[in-house]
């Protein structure tokens, strides 16, 4: 590689990154879910360091309260 090249991500990438990542997506499969409810409450449970507020969704005396996720972000 010559020094005067912008280097680019993919020249760190390594074939046991690309395991990782295979491994990482093939696990997380499972996490999909035709219901959407189900789905948001599977990642906030698997992602508790990004999560600071989390309630499903219920219903009371008849009124459905719909769920609440609150995201930490880095900003």
């Amino acid at each position: 590689m010559n020094v005067r090249e912008a280097m680019t991500r993919d020249d760190f990438i390594q074939q046991q990154n690309i395991g990782y990542l295979d491994h990482k997506h093939k696990r997380g499969s499972w996490w999909l879910h035709k219901n959407p409810t189900i789905l948001v409450r599977s990642w906030a449970l698997h992602h508790l360091k990004h999560v600071f507020y989390f309630q499903k969704a219920s219903e009371t005396n008849g009124i459905q309260v719909p769920s609440t996720l609150g995201i930490q972000t880095p900003m």
